[in-house]
């Protein structure tokens, strides 16, 4: 069963999903070794990026625009940071 399982298609998709999912915190990443080199230390990456991710579906739910989604976005950012 298990070797049913574990094909060579199965880890080539997981493989592809991983590093799908692992794009928003790479990004993140490499903003904070900008922040570092400035002397700034910014641990809570994750959490700015849920306040951009809450404020900007808020935006855009309440209003209908994905300009105004956009622009809750930023400021969500801005204020949990």
């Amino acid at each position: 069963m298990l070797e049913q399982i574990f094909t060579l298609t199965f880890f080539t998709a997981f493989l592809a999903a991983a590093v799908r999912m692992a794009v928003p915190l790479i990004y993140a990443a490499l903003g904070e070794v900008f922040l570092e080199k400035t002397g700034i230390l910014n641990i809570g990456l994750e959490g700015v990026m849920l306040g951009g991710a809450f404020g900007s579906f808020a935006g855009a739910f309440y209003s209908n625009s994905l300009l105004v989604g956009f622009l809750c976005g930023m400021l969500g950012d801005v204020l949990s940071a």
